[in-house]
Order: C-alpha cells, then sequence, then structure tokens
C-alpha cells in the first residue's frame, strides 16, 4: 500500500513540475519583447 501512495505522489509531483516549467517558458517569451529596450520606451515616454 505505501508504494502506491508513494508512486501516486511522484507522479503528481512530476505534473507539477512540468506545469511550473510551462508557466516560467511562456513568461520568457512574452517578456522577449521587452528585451533591448530602455525602461523610459517600455512605459511608452518618449525623450527628444
Amino acid at each position: 500500500m505505501l508504494h502506491l501512495i508513494a508512486a501516486l505522489a511522484e507522479y503528481e509531483r512530476e505534473l507539477i513540475v512540468k506545469r511550473v516549467n510551462t508557466v516560467i517558458a511562456a513568461a520568457h517569451q512574452s517578456a522577449s519583447r521587452f528585451r533591448g529596450l530602455r525602461a523610459d520606451q517600455r512605459h511608452g515616454e518618449v525623450k527628444s
């Protein structure tokens, strides 16, 4: 019985890790559009 509980816990942990890594990857991709811009450019401010 203990082996079954341990197997389920390990499977659930793998699912959580996979989900977290997917969210992290999505955050990195969406943040890529701001790379190379100065802070004032990110917020729409224009300096002349």
